[in-house]
């Protein structure tokens, strides 16, 4: 599904009226209300009471998401994108994340390496379904995802790369491992987890 021009317009004015106070490396977020956008997601026919969290995101940090999941299981992500340059994806792996999280989901991070001082990590890697005890040598690595130590996508598979076209909105299994790709300047775009439909 497209969500209409009206509605990404939308979206982008109130995101750019917004101040983030917590805004940290490079990335800035927004977490509007289910009643605040129902415009937005009657179009896109989502009940707002389903809504576990909706958030407007934009970011020029390449490690802003690495490998990870959304939520824990009986969830699906909603991404739409709203505003990028050039090519990017998101690649989505094999492997699903069987454990409860935190309200804040998941990280694959097999070298426990943090990426900014801040970061939280997962340590329930065991929950994590279709990992092979391998090195990662998808040809996909250096156009896709070389922003990331090869070490720390250490026996993930790619099950499938979604290009990103504005607007055009996409879901997955919220407890689906999955990142973002390398990227140019800036992009944007709105997360809705929902109840599984």
């Amino acid at each position: 599904m497209i969500i209409s021009k009206v509605s990404a317009n939308f979206l982008d004015k109130i995101f750019d009226n917004h101040t983030d106070q917590t805004e940290i490396n490079s990335t800035k977020r927004l977490h509007p209300t289910a009643s605040r956008i129902r415009q937005v997601l009657r179009e896109m026919n989502i009940k707002g009471k389903d809504c576990k969290l909706i958030r407007i995101e934009e970011t020029s940090n390449k490690l802003a998401v690495p490998p990870h999941t959304d939520a824990s299981q009986g969830y699906e992500s909603v991404i739409v994108p709203l505003c990028f340059t050039g090519n990017v994806h998101t690649i989505l792996f094999k492997s699903l994340y069987l454990g409860k999280g935190t309200s804040k989901g998941y990280k694959y991070r097999p070298t426990k390496n943090k990426y900014y001082d801040s970061e939280w990590l997962s340590s329930d890697n065991e929950l994590c379904t279709g990992l092979i005890d391998k090195p990662f040598t998808n040809k996909k690595y250096k156009p896709l995802l070389s922003y990331l130590p090869k070490e720390d996508l250490f026996g993930l598979q790619i099950a499938k790369i979604i290009k990103w076209k504005e607007r055009k909105a996409f879901k997955f299994e919220s407890n689906q491992l999955h990142s973002g790709s390398n990227f140019k300047g800036k992009k944007r775009w709105l997360l809705i987890i929902k109840k599984q439909s």
